[in-house]
């Protein structure tokens, strides 16, 4: 799902783009996702009438590594007029057969082509055919929001041209008439070419308010199946764990029962986090009740054992006693705490010359704070990307989404609290938190 993921995420960083930016990120995300030999992008830049042309190409290929040649190429190839190219084609190169797919962009590919080559045989396979068709939707979503942005930009400086140039003959005839001795006192507008510009104006902005909300569903989508990817496997575990306890010799009816127990926990789990994250992006008011740090971060841990086992992790808690409670959404939070671990498990994999030692310490700061760390010994930061963590869609992870840490900070900043993270002084790893108000509600 990482690579449908990503995908799809694109959408959010395209709101407000121009056509080059969307295009040399789709052109680089499909290259990389689908090992492609060559991806070329043919797009109509309506803004600036003009085509605008991009390629990326794999060394060794034979292929020109200039947009424009490798455009005559697939013409002389496929035919001079991009919208009657064939969806799938292979073509002869002097080191191999190279399969084509080409995608239009827009219903009737008003917004131009895009063309995936490999020399697969099996390419495109079912999956390479689905990735293509995604990427190609979001794309148009994309173009045609920065056609209707470019469209409302036009009709009001159109609109400031005619006023302008009114006012300008209006000025004129008043000095006229003041040179033949005659004066006037009154108000003339023409409202007839401001109406026309109005109306257009108008249905340019609604166009791109519609485009805004398909965009929107995407990123949702990706959020959502972020969160619930946790909870998802514990209930997959669970289930095919309580399975062969039934099919044992003689079967564990007890063991059975606690893994059940175990499913249907997560199951509620996976239905919470649907429900919160909606009112999450929705910025509906969540459920603020007193909660207890402690308590709500040793449930998370309970259900990060498994990930802790598998990634050889040296778990240390130090909770703090007589924590005060804060207030707050307790799902929202045990969100944050959740993603936080998961990620100092994910940036110990790779390390194998010292322990893998977690440390997650709860502690009251002064009198209003309440902090939360989480501590770990791994990859640690690289100065050039602590800035850009809690981006959305920015991750340093091969698999990763880019979410997890722009949610926990939504969800952190809803709670009038603050999320931050830095490299270990005193060792390698990192430490990311997070610090409450006693008195913090969610809005």
């Amino acid at each position: 799902m990482s690579d449908l993921d990503r995908l799809l995420g694109l959408a959010a960083i395209w709101v407000g783009g121009r056509v080059p930016e969307i295009g040399r990120s789709l052109g680089d995300v499909l290259f990389r996702t689908l090992d492609l030999d060559l991806l070329y992008l043919r797009l109509r830049d309506h803004a600036r009438e003009e085509l605008l042309e991009l390629a990326r190409v794999a060394d060794g290929r034979g292929l020109p590594g200039v947009p424009a040649e490798i455009g005559e190429l697939l013409r002389g190839r496929l035919g001079r007029e991009p919208r009657t190219w064939p969806q799938d084609e292979r073509i002869p190169l002097e080191d191999g057969d190279l399969s084509i797919r080409s995608v239009p962009l827009g219903p009737r590919g008003e917004h131009g082509i895009l063309v995936a080559g490999s020399g697969r045989a099996a390419f495109p396979t079912l999956s390479d055919r689905v990735l293509l068709g995604v990427a190609a939707n979001q794309a148009a979503v994309a173009l045609q929001s920065a056609l209707m942005l470019g469209e409302e930009k036009r009709v009001a400086r159109e609109l400031d041209r005619r006023v302008a140039r009114r006012t300008r003959e209006l000025t004129a005839a008043d000095m006229e008439r003041r040179d033949e001795g005659l004066e006037y006192i009154g108000a003339v507008q023409h409202v007839t070419e401001r109406r026309t510009s109005e109306t257009a104006l108008d249905k340019a902005r609604t166009d791109l308010a519609h485009v805004a909300g398909v965009t929107g569903v995407g990123t949702l989508t990706a959020s959502i199946t972020h969160e619930v990817i946790q909870p998802l496997s514990g209930i997959l575990i669970n289930a095919s764990t309580g399975l062969r306890m039934l099919l044992a010799e003689p079967p564990d009816v007890d063991g059975a029962k606690e893994a059940a127990r175990r499913t249907i926990r997560d199951g509620r789990r996976a239905s919470e986090v649907i429900t919160r994250l909606r009112s999450l992006f929705a910025r509906k008011e969540t459920a603020a009740e007193p909660v207890d740090l402690n308590e709500a971060t040793r449930e998370i841990i309970g259900l990060c054992r498994s990930e802790l086992r598998g990634g050889r992790v040296d778990l240390r808690t130090e909770l703090a006693e007589d924590l005060p409670a804060v207030r707050g959404d307790r799902v929202q939070l045990q969100q944050v705490v959740l993603n936080l671990l998961l990620n100092a498990v994910e940036a110990m994999t790779e390390v194998d010359d010292r322990p893998r030692q977690l440390v997650v310490r709860t502690e009251s700061e002064g009198d209003r704070w309440v902090r939360l760390c989480v501590r770990d010994a791994g990859v640690g930061i690289a100065p050039d990307t602590a800035d850009r963590l809690c981006e959305a869609f920015y991750t340093t992870k091969r698999a990763g989404m880019g979410l997890g840490l722009s949610i926990s900070r939504s969800i952190i900043e809803s709670h009038l609290g603050r999320l931050w993270a830095h490299p270990n002084e005193d060792g390698p790893g990192a430490t990311f938190g997070f610090s409450l108000s006693r008195e913090a509600r969610a809005s």
